[in-house]
């Protein structure tokens, strides 16, 4: 099934919209800040949210896909290691969370975040999403550095032939952000009961996320990516 490029830039991208647990954090955070709001305020921000999320991750991914194919098989030893590394850190944040180190955005990036959360106007909605974009790297961007370094360049997809992989990957990326803004704003979920379990939520979302880039690196490792 994923031998299908169409169909991988759906699941990865899906997989990691869902192991996201900085993004979907920040959501949360911002919504917190806007439910003062009407539903359609909140609803209308996570959109923007989303969007500038979707936009700076597509920027991102672009310039993977520039790296050269020489490059690129040189370093494919590193980035299994670089996986099962990057997956134990994760699982290290479910079990000992924010212990030593953690893969979460750098505090000097939050205070930014948090500051335009606070002001909710629309170009700071939009400048909360690119820098939880940027900020969140380290968090989750194992899937995106594997679809662009790994998964098009095997199946034969070059740099001017990627772009519409990555606006589906990109899209499906930005779902589970959108169905938590639709479960909220449809009243399927309360924002005080998830702010309260958001610690857990992010904790549960790490291991996920662990668990799927040291299977996505043994994956790489026995040739079937």
């Amino acid at each position: 099934m994923l031998d299908n490029p169409w169909i991988a830039s759906m699941v990865v991208g899906l997989m990691d919209g869902i192991a996201d647990p900085c993004g979907i954090s920040v959501l949360l955070f911002l919504i917190s800040q806007l439910i003062v709001m009407s539903r359609k305020r909140i609803l209308m921000a996570s959109f923007l949210y989303s969007f500038a999320m979707f936009l700076t991750y597509l920027i991102f991914m672009l310039g993977l896909v520039n790296v050269p194919l020489s490059v690129i098989t040189s370093i494919r030893g590193f980035l299994i290691i670089l996986f099962i590394i990057w997956g134990a850190l994760e699982i290290k944040d479910f079990f000992f969370y924010k212990a030593v180190f953690s893969l979460e955005i750098p505090d000097y990036i939050k205070k930014y975040i948090f500051k335009f959360a606070q002001e909710a106007t629309i170009p700071a909605i939009i400048l909360v999403g690119v820098l939880a974009s940027i900020g969140e790297m380290p968090c989750s961007a194992g899937f995106s550095v594997f679809f662009t370094l790994d998964y098009l360049p095997k199946h034969g997809i070059t740099s001017n032939e990627a772009l519409p992989y990555l606006v589906v990957y990109n899209i499906f990326g930005v779902v589970p952000i959108l169905v938590i803004a639709f479960s909220i704003y449809y009243g399927l979920g309360k924002i005080e009961k998830i702010q309260e379990k958001r610690e857990e939520i992010s904790k549960i979302i790490h291991l996920i996320a662990g668990v799927l880039l040291i299977s996505i690196a043994f994956l790489m490792l026995l040739g079937v990516f």
